[in-house]
C-alpha cells in the first residue's frame, strides 16, 4: 500500500510519499469502482469497498505519524486528541456532503424510476411519495408498509426494490466526482510538507 511508504523511518523527504499517496490512492480508486457494482448482487460491492477502506488507512496513518514526530513531548497528548477530533469533524462534513448530494440525485432521478412504480401501486398522495423517495436513502422498503399498504405484498416490495436499485445506481454515477476536489487539495497540500528527517532521532517521548 503506497500510504505505508510514509511510515518508513528512512530520513528522506516524506512530502514525496504523501504526493504519491494522494494521486493514485486506493481510496479514490475504490470509490470510483463503486459505479461498477451490480445492484442485484451485493457481493460485487466487496472488492471496491475493501479497496477504498485500505486507501483510507493509507491516508490516516502517515499524517498521524508525521504530526506525532514533530510535536514537542509535552504536547503529544493534546495534539493527538486534537487530530482525532479534527478527523471526526472532517468525516462528519464529508459524509454530510456525500449524503446530501446523494439525496439530491435520488430525488432528481426518482421521477423516472421510483415515482412511476409507486403510482402503479396505487399511491397518488404527493407528500407520501416525496417522503418515500427521500426515506429510501435511510430506511428499508418494508418500513413504509403502514403508509403504503401495497408493500405488504412481497411481489410489490420486489417491484419497488428493482425501481429503487435503478434509481440508486444512476444517482451514484456522479457522487464520486466530489472526491476530485478533495483529491486535488490533498495533492497540493502534500507538496507543502517539508523534510522532517531532523525530528527522526530515535527519541521516545512516551514509554507505554
Amino acid at each position: 500500500m503506497d500510504g505505508h511508504i510514509a511510515v518508513n523511518y528512512s530520513r528522506q523527504v516524506i512530502s514525496e510519499c504523501f504526493f504519491v499517496d494522494s494521486v493514485p490512492t486506493n481510496k479514490r480508486l475504490g470509490c470510483a469502482c463503486l459505479v461498477l457494482i451490480d445492484g442485484n448482487d451485493i457481493r460485487t460491492a466487496s472488492a471496491p469497498v475493501v479497496l477504498a477502506l485500505i486507501g483510507v488507512g493509507g491516508v490516516l496513518v502517515p499524517n498521524q505519524v508525521i504530526i506525532t514526530v514533530i510535536t514537542p513531548d509535552e504536547l503529544i497528548a493534546s495534539v493527538t486528541a486534537l487530530t482525532v477530533g479534527l478527523r471526526a469533524q472532517s468525516q462528519v462534513i464529508g459524509l454530510a456532503l456525500f449524503y446530501n448530494r446523494f439525496v439530491s440525485e435520488v430525488t432528481k432521478n426518482a421521477y423516472g424510476t421510483i415515482v412511476p412504480a409507486v403510482v402503479e401501486l396505487g399511491v397518488f398522495n404527493i407528500q407520501i411519495i416525496e417522503d418515500f423517495v427521500r426515506g429510501l436513502t435511510a430506511q428499508p422498503i418494508r418500513e413504509w408498509v403502514p403508509l403504503i399498504t401495497a408493500l405488504a405484498d412481497p411481489a410489490n416490495v420486489e417491484f419497488i426494490r428493482q425501481a429503487s436499485v435503478a434509481c440508486f445506481m444512476k444517482s451514484l454515477n456522479s457522487i464520486y466526482l466530489i472526491t476530485i476536489a478533495f483529491g486535488v487539495t490533498a495533492c497540493i497540500a502534500s507538496l507543502c510538507i517539508r523534510n522532517v528527517a531532523d525530528y527522526l532521532d530515535n527519541h521516545v517521548a512516551v514509554v507505554l
